[in-house]
């Protein structure tokens, strides 16, 4: 009888603690989620700052940051690389903001996107689209967005980081997505092999031809 009840107790031991980590593992993916509604119902004490839509579009604005950041990771050496931050005063409503986190910099303090030069808002700015895009299909059950157009900017850009960014789009592009590139930089339509070419005339009329 002492047999039986150790192995029924040691069986027990080993279901318990199978539920213990299931349901640690359940909590932990359940956080945020909790922390809304203790809010929500009052348990914390305190109201949100921020209604629930609001905080629900926090939650994808930060998956499109962490999409973007892994594409700015292939660009410029991976100098830049972005964070949400907060602007307005702690005691009144606050907002969202961008802020971008320099590698080469002492302090590796947010700073503000208007500090940017051309080529680098182009080229983050970009990497941000492109992270919208990565979140939207995945909010969509998986529906891809298979046209991406990108009008100018490759002008703003040295070679190297040209040649960091037309990776990324090469690379976008083999997933059978269709990517329309518009500028007037040699260096860039000598690399794209199906292009239509727009000539202007002095009557002020254009021609067309298509290269492929």
């Amino acid at each position: 009888i002492s047999k039986t009840r150790l192995s029924d107790l040691e069986s027990s031991d080993s279901t318990l603690s199978t539920s213990i980590e299931e349901y640690t593992q359940f909590a932990a993916g359940m956080a945020d989620l909790q922390w809304v509604d203790d809010r929500l119902r009052g348990k914390a004490g305190e109201k949100m700052q921020m209604d629930i839509i609001a905080w629900i579009l926090r939650r994808w604005f930060e998956a499109a940051l962490a999409e973007a950041n892994t594409r700015l990771a292939e660009i410029g050496s991976g100098r830049y690389s972005l964070e949400m931050t907060r602007v307005g005063k702690e005691d009144k409503k606050t907002g969202l903001n961008i802020g971008v986190i320099d590698a080469l910099s002492d302090s590796l303090k947010a700073r503000s996107t208007t500090s940017l030069s051309g080529g680098e808002s182009f080229y983050i700015s970009l990497a941000l689209a492109l992270g919208m895009s990565d979140v939207v299909s995945q909010e969509a059950g998986g529906i891809r967005l298979g046209t991406l157009f990108i009008d100018e900017g490759f002008g703003t850009l040295d070679q190297e980081t040209l040649d960091d960014v037309m990776s990324v789009i090469d690379e976008i592009g083999e997933n059978d997505r269709v990517i329309g590139l518009i500028s007037h930089v040699e260096a860039l339509k000598q690399r794209i092999s199906t292009r239509i070419s727009v000539t202007k005339k002095g009557d002020g009329t254009s021609t067309t031809k298509v290269e492929a």
